[in-house]
């Protein structure tokens, strides 16, 4: 392999890359023994495996994010509505015990009055 120089200055060449920017890749392949091609195979196939897994598993962590937010709202809706219907129980007990006591005012009212 002869290269081409270009003289810079007198008895100073430098070299000339034009040949080695023609060297392709395709030959480079077939100098490739079976086992590197089986190697490189494999890493890619791991390589692209990791990655999906990566990507599937970021999926399913924000489908599972989003799922949580989703039961924490419902759960402050349930809470809300338990306690409105607390409110709701307390206020009907206490008029049925302010109903209670009226009526026994009303039998102690009597007792005294009839005289028993």
């Amino acid at each position: 392999m002869q290269l081409t120089s270009k003289v810079a200055r007198p008895g100073v060449t430098v070299p000339s890359f034009k040949r080695f920017s023609r060297v392709s890749i395709h030959h480079l392949e077939f100098s490739m023994s079976a086992a590197s091609k089986i190697s490189v195979g494999v890493s890619l196939a791991i390589t692209a495996g990791i990655i999906a897994t990566v990507h599937f598993k970021k999926k399913y962590d924000s489908e599972k994010l989003r799922e949580g937010v989703y039961r924490d709202l419902e759960r402050q809706e349930r809470k809300k509505r338990n306690k409105d219907a607390l409110e709701e129980q307390t206020k009907l007990t206490q008029m049925l015990r302010d109903h209670h006591d009226e009526e026994q005012d009303v039998e102690d009212k009597d007792a005294v009055m009839t005289g028993i």
